[in-house]
């Protein structure tokens, strides 16, 4: 079964850091082409495989959307940080996300791999949550998506503990 790896974000090494953690082959789901195209980064994330898409063009996310369920009904993985943003608040755990994950995990009947990070300095602590079956229920998607931040907020709340 295809995997969606849902991972907390904040900061500039997330994907490098998790990488570590993250055994299986994996495509990039990510909005970052104008910093990552022509960088040595940004080559090495393109060979491995990356989703690009545009937040603010709904065309593009309809686009991207398709490609990411093509990807995951071909066998492929992807890595996701569904928040959108580096969160850098100090007290809340997770921002709020679109259900734009659970809807692509509904249709291609990929598994959510949720993973909180945090950054102490130069340390980096990842926690690694259970398989997170959605519902198939297309009418679920609020109640689906409020499931995994929740999730993903306890796997931060670990590590902060």
């Amino acid at each position: 079964m295809s995997q969606i790896f849902s991972i907390t974000h904040i900061g500039k090494l997330d994907i490098e850091t998790v990488i570590t953690y993250i055994k299986d082959h994996f495509v990039l789901l990510t909005g970052d082409f104008e910093n990552l195209y022509g960088t040595v980064d940004g080559t090495f994330l393109m060979l491995n495989g990356c989703v690009f898409v545009r937040k603010d063009d709904a065309v593009d996310r309809h686009l991207s959307k398709e490609k990411m369920i093509s990807v995951l009904k071909s066998g492929g993985n992807l890595m996701w940080f569904p928040e959108g943003v580096w969160n850098l608040s100090p007290n809340l755990p997770v921002l709020q996300m679109p259900y734009g994950i659970i809807d692509v995990a509904q249709q291609a009947d990929a598994v959510i791999i949720p993973i909180g990070i945090e950054e102490y300095g130069k340390d980096f602590i990842v926690n690694i949550g259970e398989n997170f079956y959605v519902s198939k229920n297309k009418d679920d998607l609020i109640s689906e998506i409020h499931r995994l931040r929740d999730c993903m907020a306890t796997l931060k709340y670990e590590i902060w503990e």
